[in-house]
């Protein structure tokens, strides 16, 4: 928060609701060191996912539902020639 002179002002606290949201723009850009990135994938090695875990991922990442679904249509003309061969 600032002053009507545009100073900040020292101990004010935006409501949890706003600080809660400006949390996630903390690290925004901040990249792990190697060393963090290391342990991270040590933590998750072997780690095995049941059946069910499997189909719910499957089916969490189908057709329009996966992040780089564009609706079904190609702007890759040589795509679109192949597809109707």
């Amino acid at each position: 928060m600032r002053n009507n002179k545009g100073q900040f002002v020292k101990g004010f606290h935006s409501s949890t609701k706003t600080e809660f949201k400006l949390g996630d723009k903390i690290r925004l850009g901040a990249k792990h060191s190697e060393g963090a990135k290391k342990s991270i994938s040590n933590k998750l090695l072997g780690r095995k996912l049941s059946e069910e875990t499997k189909k719910k991922v499957g089916e969490s990442h189908k057709g329009n539902k996966h992040w780089n679904w564009k609706g079904g249509i190609s702007s890759n003309k040589e795509y679109r020639n192949r597809q109707k061969r």
